[in-house]
């Protein structure tokens, strides 16, 4: 490869000099030895970083190790260098920038340009190093195959060294910049041995690893002396502090994607990649590696990119960010809405909450991102909360947190403001959640204990004589048992999701619209049990065969239609009290 390109630089100079064949003035031999001196370490540099670090350890590896971790370092270092091309490309635009701030004089721009430079390789090469590392097991497996899954434990810290090799050409970017000929040379040669050496003593010891540490060593050695030199002779300090924000932020973006990368096919991949981004972005503001001023540049470059092109992004962006966090709760969800007759409703729930954000769609025009703290303590409320709860192995904390997730979500592009509007659908979604296990015999025992005495009280008035023993009433020929199945929660909860969703649409005020749902709960409670007391009652006159089976079920759903008749009057009587308010205001108003 080296040969080839040598030979291709040749034959290109060779036509360069046949279209140009007037030869030039010779350079002045000052000017010509100034030119030398400048090349000729630049030179060695470059042929140090392209020989020894790239090569010297598999070169050592050939010697002491098996072809399998020749193979695993090279792909392991082969990805960590590809992981890192689009920080090197800003790095490339440095040099003539810094160059013409030291020809000014502008040494404090120049100290400006450099620190920032620095910071913003960090802000783009962390979130990609967190997403790769995140990612490595499955993509690796994806890319190579199952043979090649321990290369992603050597990626994670190639990708920090990489990281750090591109902030230190900003170093050297500057140090060029003011016609440096020394410390980088000085920096590399001395890394270069050091590399050679650990090389030659690690990778016989510790294999593959001693690879990776023998680079490591080198690559941060030769960077922290290239920053003293920036510092020493510029006075260009490294931002610590900026680069230790950063840090934190992708490590947080990489502790939550590797949380959630319980599968590793292409669809949890991506989405994985998209969820550690946007977990950086929130890291990165909250820790303050991310300044307002950045968020600022970030919106007015989305703001340049077509309307349609920003909705579908966003969309896109959103879908794989709530797959990815919520695919396997929405399954268990789902698996819990079909088997456990508690919670049939839950198919409803996310279907009247888009309908109630579609309806709200004419406030949300003219929107873009606004910076809200309570937003990110939201979603960063809310994804602590996914997190205990797949710790802990409960879907309910896993289902609650999607309303906080996506409050907050909303929150950052909307603004607080206009998100009022959104406010009910969103927190309608927490109807989805099931109640915790012990929680339902907590409400069952007083709903079964409210039922009995009820049934017992009530037929001696319709002339039956009853005896209340416990959870049973005892009538002459029956005995009455009120189980689990008589307690009525099952038509409670689809009763109280129903008065959240009509409180709402009515658009009244909060008394009334808490009103609604107050008389939901009533008349669940009142139809369970006039439903337990009939039983009782049809049992006495005709049989316990008519109170139980088929027909025991069918007086059930009889009951409860019924009393949709009662609740649906109050709800009209409730608006009708609204307009009846509103109109002599409207009058007085008019006058």
């Amino acid at each position: 490869g080296v040969f080839g390109t040598a030979i291709s630089c040749m034959l290109q100079r060779q036509r360069a000099l046949a279209l140009y064949p007037e030869r030039s003035a010779p350079l002045p031999p000052a000017v010509l030895s100034e030119l030398r001196g400048y090349l000729l370490p630049l030179s060695i540099v470059a042929l140090l970083d392209t020989v020894v670090w790239d090569r010297s350890e598999v070169l050592f590896l050939r010697l002491y190790a098996t072809s399998e971790q020749i193979a695993f370092y090279s792909v392991a270092f082969g990805l960590a260098s590809r992981a890192v091309v689009l920080p090197q490309v800003v790095v490339g635009a440095l040099l003539p920038a810094l160059a013409a701030l030291h020809g000014r004089g502008d040494q404090a721009e120049f100290r400006h340009v450099y620190r920032e430079a620095i910071r913003g390789v960090a802000l783009i090469g962390a979130p990609m190093a967190a997403v790769l590392a995140a990612v490595a097991p499955g993509l690796v497996t994806l890319l190579y195959g199952e043979a090649y899954r321990s290369v992603a434990l050597l990626l994670a810290p190639l990708l920090i060294v990489s990281l750090v090799g591109v902030m230190r050409q900003v170093a050297w970017s500057a140090l060029r910049a003011v016609g440096d000929r020394r410390w980088a040379l000085h920096s590399t040669w001395i890394s270069a041995v050091l590399n050679i050496a650990s090389a030659a003593l690690l990778i016989p010891w510790l294999g593959v690893w001693g690879a990776v540490i023998a680079n490591a060593s080198a690559q941060l050695v030769a960077s922290v002396l290239s920053f003293l030199a920036v510092a020493y002779r510029q006075g260009s300090t490294f931002p610590v502090l900026a680069v230790l924000r950063t840090g934190a932020a992708g490590l947080v973006a990489f502790a939550t994607v590797s949380a959630m990368m319980t599968n590793h096919d292409p669809f949890h991949i991506v989405t994985a990649g998209v969820v550690s981004l946007a977990v950086f972005v929130a890291a990165a503001m909250t820790l303050g590696a991310l300044t307002p001023g950045d968020w600022d540049i970030l919106v007015r470059l989305v703001q340049r990119v077509p309307a349609w092109l920003r909705v579908v992004s966003f969309a896109s962006i959103a879908v794989l960010v709530m797959a990815g966090l919520y695919g396997a709760v929405l399954r268990d969800l789902v698996g819990v809405w079909t088997t456990q007759p508690y919670y049939s409703y839950g198919f409803l729930v996310p279907l009247f909450s888009a309908w109630a954000s579609w309806d709200a769609r004419d406030s949300l025009r003219g929107v873009h991102p606004t910076w809200s703290w309570l937003g990110l303590g939201l979603a960063g409320a809310g994804l602590a909360l996914l997190a205990t709860g797949d710790a802990t192995g409960s879907l309910t904390m896993r289902a609650l947190s999607l309303p906080a997730v996506l409050a907050g979500a909303l929150m950052l592009v909307i603004g607080p403001g206009r998100f009022t509007a959104l406010l009910f659908p969103v927190l309608f979604l927490a109807f989805m959640a099931p109640l915790p296990a012990d929680v339902i015999p907590a409400i069952s025992n007083p709903l079964q204990g409210l039922a009995a005495w009820f049934t017992a009280h009530a037929l001696p008035v319709v002339g039956i004589p009853a005896a209340l023993d416990g959870f049973s009433v005892r009538i002459p020929g029956y005995v009455l048992d009120v189980n689990e199945s008589c307690n009525g929660l099952r038509f409670l909860l689809a009763m109280i999701v129903i008065g959240a969703a009509l409180a709402w649409s009515t658009r009244t005020g909060s008394l009334r619209r808490f009103g609604i749902v107050a008389l939901a709960v009533v008349v669940a409670l009142v139809a369970n049990l006039v439903r337990v007391a009939g039983t009782g009652f049809i049992a006495y006159h005709y049989g316990a065969a008519a109170a139980s089976g088929a027909a025991h079920v069918v007086w059930g759903k009889v009951v409860y239609l019924t009393m949709l008749v009662p609740f649906a009057l109050g709800v009209i009587a409730l608006r009708r009290g609204r307009r009846a308010v509103a109109e002599p205001r409207e009058l007085d108003r008019a006058a």
